[in-house]
């Protein structure tokens, strides 16, 4: 079966040891800019338009609040709450024992009156999960106090969840973080293994006020649902309030048998098996397998089902998935390993063209598409923007470029690592050649999206961050944004600077080189661990800078062993030389500033570099076919000039940290990140980097800088 080595985690912060107080409360305030307040007809028209349609039909429906249906409901519900019914008549403050019981009891009549109705439509299932504990992806348990489920096993799972409730009673209100924290983790947990365009949650507090949550790529919008009702003897007596509470509980049960949210077809064995005619919503397919094609999904590992990045409430998500497909025509009747992904975000992210670009555009090194489709979903985002999503199947490539690194030492000849990443430097540069005034660039080179197969072959996967570009070409805008894995970003763009260039990429896969040796040949504790354990743009950004200051002892800083071998660490440092000439000084940079770089740019001057390092090896240079490869290319002078671009204004998202740390993460197939929003300010003034090989740790600089704030 295929395995994948992990990429790089994609969260927000070190994950918790225990999910508790602290934890639900600093989850709420991370998401706290992209929690707004809306109506129910915005919620509605976000899930799309049959939600839409479908909730102003129900809603309005005159006959439903004096209806017997109301009634029938409404009898259950007193007389399930018979002993606790003076409680529930006080307004500002009821027991979390007492709201759990009374939900329950008003949940479960919902449903009585559904299955009454024997309808032909998928059904949901109301589940009282407060003491079961549900897995979650990486091993861990969690208990939903309430669950909507397409199944009634007895063994429920966050897969199988399509809406959870939370209840807190007391003097807790529907603003605490900690009621908002618990609805948010429901949110990753039910999409971390399950693809879907929405989620959907409920929380009661001890008011009885009840909330409405839905959770798309632009955000998470929430609004005052109704209250709980009390127990009273005819439905009549029913506040507005109260009345539509019972009233979207039944429309849920109706609604969501009809759309879960899931981007395939209802399967309870989803994610399992599954063929491609049950992705829902495809169009433009372009696909050398048919749509019966059945896609098995490996789950070998337990903790890492899914890779991509899935555990982010707002901006693209991605999942892709270790895949095999059994097709008699084109496979002679065997099974193939393959990768699955699908995307879901905004209409102008497009990983299929630039796909189809380079592959059209003959650049090595990128993985053959099978199949390649569009998913197209009704829902409307802020300022009208769509939703949209892809579906794609590639080949199998391998496994991330970390899996030919150990812990001291290397699983392949020093030799051969030099060639894959010279083949890395050849897609780069092929994808970045003006041709038909068109250019491409990755824009995340990351290790998860850096892959070996069979120990030698290079591939670079995963170009949803990608561009393609009129030569040239220069777009206005007016919010900055980022785009890439945070701890592999280049230290422009780490300062908001909107040009984008293949220089940036090439920096990029410079940082995945050196985390990698440090990884095998560092010392854990050293200084440089800062560059990989900090999470955020600012500390990032801080201590980056501070090992450029040390450049001229920058192996020194990254405290590796003497079992680094002597052309790994010329390779590092020639890579280093070309990026970051002495000339040049980043101690100051504008958002607007292209890069320097650009002019001075020689792609010459990284086949000696490559060629000086691989003289140094046993081999001295032979057997290095990529290598020969990327010397042949550059001396077509295939690259005449480089194109940078500067970035046109998109809908701003969160900018996507990682932590490096935690290998019990899942990783990304590759780390698909969003166009994120990034830090304001015309410039950012940090200590100018000195170039006299001083041997000041770069900790020190870190907590000598860590307190100053940017001058605006």
């Amino acid at each position: 079966m295929l395995s994948i080595v992990a990429g790089t985690p994609q969260k927000d912060g070190p994950r918790p040891e225990k999910f508790d107080d602290t934890w639900y409360v600093e989850l709420s305030k991370s998401y706290e800019d992209f929690c707004k307040r809306s109506n129910m007809e915005f919620l509605f028209r976000i899930l799309g338009d049959d939600w839409s349609v479908a909730w102003k039909s129900f809603s309005s429906n005159k006959l439903l609040a004096g209806s017997a249906v109301i009634g029938k409901i409404m009898q259950s519900y007193c007389n399930g709450c018979k002993d606790i019914s003076r409680e529930l008549g006080n307004f500002k403050r009821t027991s979390e024992n007492t709201l759990q019981t009374a939900f329950g009891v008003l949940a479960e009549a919902v449903q009585d009156h559904m299955d009454s109705m024997r309808s032909t439509n998928p059904r949901i299932y109301w589940r009282d999960t407060h003491t079961t504990n549900i897995k979650r992806g990486d091993g861990t348990c969690r208990k939903p106090d309430r669950s909507f489920l397409t199944t009634s096993d007895s063994s429920p799972e966050w897969r199988n969840m399509v809406a959870a409730v939370e209840i807190k009673g007391g003097d807790m209100t529907s603003d605490h973080h900690h009621l908002r924290g618990q609805i948010l983790q429901n949110f990753i947990d039910m999409a971390e293994l399950q693809p879907r365009r929405f989620m959907i949650g409920l929380s009661l507090a001890g008011n009885r006020d009840i909330r409405l949550y839905v959770c798309v790529p632009g955000g998470i919008y929430y609004t005052l649902l109704g209250r709980l009702p009390r127990v009273v003897p005819t439905s009549s007596l029913l506040t507005p309030n109260e009345t539509c509470v019972i009233t979207f509980l039944l429309f849920l049960h109706s609604q969501l048998g009809k759309d879960c949210g899931y981007l395939t077809r209802r399967n309870p064995g989803l994610p399992g098996e599954f063929s491609l005619a049950d992705i829902m919503g495809i169009e433009h397919v372009e696909s050398k397998l048919p749509l019966q094609t059945t896609i098995y999904l490996d789950y070998a590992d337990e903790n890492d089902k899914v890779f991509g990045r899935h555990r982010h409430l707002n901006g693209q998500r991605t999942w892709a998935y270790p895949a095999q497909y059994w097709n008699d025509e084109h496979a002679n009747g065997q099974i193939s390993d393959a990768f699955f992904k699908f995307q879901w975000g905004f209409d102008d992210e497009v990983e299929i063209e630039v796909h189809r670009h380079v592959l059209h555009r003959k650049v090595p090194h990128v993985p053959p598409l099978l199949y390649a489709a569009s998913v197209v979903g009704n829902g409307t985002g802020p300022k009208s923007q769509r939703y949209r999503g892809e579906a794609i199947v590639t080949e199998n490539v391998g496994q991330s470029v970390k899996s030919i690194f150990k812990d001291g030492g290397l699983c392949v000849l020093d030799a051969t690592l030099i060639d894959i990443f010279a083949g890395y430097v050849h897609t780069l540069l092929a994808a970045a050649a003006v041709a038909e005034n068109k250019f491409a660039l990755h824009r995340d080179i990351s290790a998860g999206n850096l892959m070996v197969k069979h120990d030698r072959d290079p591939y670079i996967i995963d170009w949803g961050c990608g561009r393609v570009c009129a030569a040239n070409e220069v777009r206005s805008q007016s919010n900055k944004h980022m785009i890439g894995t945070t701890i592999y970003m280049g230290i422009r763009i780490l300062h908001g600077c909107t040009s984008r260039s293949v220089i940036d990429d090439l920096e990029s896969l410079f940082l995945v080189l050196c985390h990698c040796l440090w990884r095998s040949f560092g010392e854990k504790s050293g200084h440089y661990k800062t560059l990989w354990s900090i999470t955020r743009l600012d500390p990032v950004k801080i201590a980056r800078m501070a090992w450029l200051a040390n450049s001229a002892n920058l192996l020194y800083c990254m405290n590796l062993s003497t079992q680094l071998p002597e052309s790994l660490s010329a390779l590092a440092k020639g890579m280093f030389e070309l990026l970051f000439p002495d000339k040049l000084v980043f101690s100051t940079i504008k958002p607007g500033d292209v890069d320097p770089r650009i002019d001075a740019f020689d792609q010459q001057m990284w086949i000696e570099v490559f060629d000086k390092a691989s003289r140094l090896t046993a081999t001295g240079g032979a057997r290095m076919p990529h290598l020969k490869a990327l010397r042949a290319y550059v001396g077509k002078g295939s690259m005449r000039r480089i194109s940078s671009i500067i970035e046109e204004t998109i809908q701003t998202q969160q900018l996507d940290d990682t932590c490096e740390e935690n290998p019990s993460d899942n990783a990304d197939y590759g780390s698909v990140m969003p166009r994120g929003q990034a830090h304001h300010g015309d410039s950012l003034h940090t200590q100018t980097p000195t170039r006299s090989g001083s041997k000041r740790s770069p900790d020190d600089l870190v907590q000598r800088l860590g307190n100053k704030k940017p001058r605006k």
